[in-house]
């Protein structure tokens, strides 16, 4: 995962081996769908390919952007009349 020179900057977003090295999937749906998984909610597909962005990639690992829960509505229990 260390292809750039020393001194230089690494690109905005993950290289296709590092999305590989990652996910350790090629194709780009089983990669945005493991790297979901993982909470990297940030990446999504475009042209066929995925984007990561290199600084959430390195937020989320440092543990700084939380995953996000699904938004559940809790069920309202109807209490049945009690006859007399």
């Amino acid at each position: 995962m260390d292809d750039q020179p020393k001194g230089e900057r690494p690109p905005l977003i993950l290289t296709p081996s590092e999305l590989v090295d990652l996910t350790r999937y090629k194709r780009a749906a089983d990669q945005l769908r493991e790297l979901h998984a993982r909470g990297f909610n940030r990446a999504y597909l475009r042209a066929g390919a995925v984007v990561l962005e290199r600084p959430h990639f390195e937020a989320v690992c440092r543990g700084e952007v939380a995953r996000e829960r699904p938004k559940l509505i809790p069920p309202k229990l109807i209490r049945a009349k009690q006859s007399a």
